[in-house]
Formats: C-alpha cells, sequence, structure tokens
C-alpha cells in the first residue's frame, strides 16, 4: 500500500505470461479467464460515432498528403473547406494505434497504479496500466497482455466500461477502458527496452480523493478512472 502523496515499488519476482483471446471469444487458459460481451464490444468501438450537437459532415476534405513516420504515429495533412465561409485551411490529423488501459482492484480491494517517465512533460506520472494495441490484437488480449507485462498481475475478468477518443483534436486513434478483477501476481514483468516501470497499489478511497483534488495529470488516467468508478457507482 502507498502512502498519500508516496510512491513504492512492488517486487515482482514472477514469470510473464500472455494469454492469446481471439475475437469474441470466452477463453479459459491456465486459470485465467477473460469474458467478453460481443455487444457491449461493438457499442465501445461506434460509441465515438454519435455526435451531440451539428454535424462535422459538411466539412469537405479537398486533399490529402502525408508527412514522414513519426513511430508511433503517421502525420496526415488535409485540405479542408470550412462550411460557414468556404474557407480552405490545411490541417493535421496523427493516424496513430488504439490503446488500452486497464482499472485493476487487488483482493485487499486497492487500484492498481504504475509510475513511469514521461518525456512529454519531463517528469514522473502516477497512472493506469496500459499501452497499445498490437496490430490484429483485439483489446481484451490487448488489456490481459498490458497488465501481465506492466504490472505482472493477471484477472480472472476483464469488462469492457467503455472508450474514449485519445486527442479528437488532431488524433484519430481511441482508448479502450477495461475494469479487471480477481487479480493475482503470477508473473514478472516484461518490460520492452525503453520502459521503465514502478508498480504501486493505492486504496479505492485515495485513488477517488487524488481524483478529485486533480492529482492525476494524466488525462486517459483521468477518464479511466471516472468511468470505472461510475461504472461501479463510487461517485
Amino acid at each position: 500500500m502507498v502512502a498519500k502523496g508516496a510512491y513504492s515499488k512492488r517486487n515482482l519476482n514472477l514469470k510473464c505470461t500472455v494469454f492469446p483471446v481471439k475475437r469474441g471469444e470466452s477463453t479459459k487458459k491456465e486459470g485465467i479467464v477473460v469474458g467478453i460481451h460481443q455487444e457491449a464490444l461493438s457499442l465501445m468501438r461506434t460509441k465515438h460515432r454519435a455526435v451531440e450537437g451539428h454535424s462535422t459532415s459538411s466539412w469537405h476534405r479537398q486533399r490529402s498528403e502525408y508527412g514522414p513516420d513519426l513511430k508511433l504515429f503517421r502525420p496526415r495533412f488535409d485540405w479542408m473547406q470550412n462550411p460557414r465561409n468556404g474557407h480552405i485551411e490545411k490541417m493535421i490529423v496523427l493516424e496513430g494505434i488504439s490503446s488500452v488501459q486497464i482499472i485493476a482492484t487487488t483482493p485487499a480491494n486497492e487500484i492498481l497504479l504504475v509510475r513511469q517517465y514521461r518525456f512529454g512533460i519531463g517528469d514522473y506520472t502516477l497512472e493506469l496500466p496500459g499501452g497499445l494495441i498490437d496490430e490484429g490484437e483485439d483489446p481484451v488480449t490487448a488489456a490481459a497482455r498490458e497488465l501481465a507485462e506492466e504490472t505482472g498481475w493477471q484477472a480472472d475478468s476483464l469488462q469492457p466500461i467503455g472508450q474514449h477518443a485519445a486527442n479528437p483534436v488532431f488524433m484519430d486513434n481511441h482508448l479502450y477502458h477495461f475494469a479487471a478483477e480477481g487479480l493475482r501476481p503470477t508473473a514478472q514483468q516484461s518490460l520492452d527496452p525503453g520502459e521503465d516501470v514502478e508498480v504501486c497499489t493505492l486504496s479505492i478511497e485515495k485513488v477517488k480523493a487524488r481524483l478529485l483534488a486533480g492529482q492525476f495529470i494524466h488525462p486517459h488516467t483521468v477518464c479511466g478512472l471516472l468511468a470505472w468508478m461510475a461504472h461501479k457507482e463510487i461517485l
């Protein structure tokens, strides 16, 4: 358990195992059960298409050009015509890979969090575990894999609780939220060479207090925690 305002690292000397799950299946392998309702997943994928207020379909794309590869993103320049005045403006869209994040509760009724260095702000953040969806991978499979790789914990169940756009201003990817329960530390962290992730836990009460105090600075973590707490009727 982590005291308020402090971080601690769990030394997880365990072995990481990845459990592949085919799309639409509920599969049991090596003691882990990953279940997902196809209807819920379909709803997550299409929910962002519902737009409140005015439709954006009247914006007309005149042409597009691609920029250089940026590792995680591919820039696309769109020349868009404003329906209000006919003005054509060069816009940028970063085509990216969608990702998952997991709100995982331990048997001690604590939430798993990770502390890692974020180069954009040049500082460490405390956030939810998660990561990119591999090519051809289903979001629930990615969630199970990322949870094991980043934290060394596995879950008996992963439930989709929503999704949101990563940054609708100029990015086209989305983030899928999963609630993980039935956790057990059965694996060792399996980090990429460029990763350095510390794992810690906070009680649900302390996580809620930090959230309401604005102490989580990663917007994806804020969205995920709000979705989870609404799902659990904590807020």
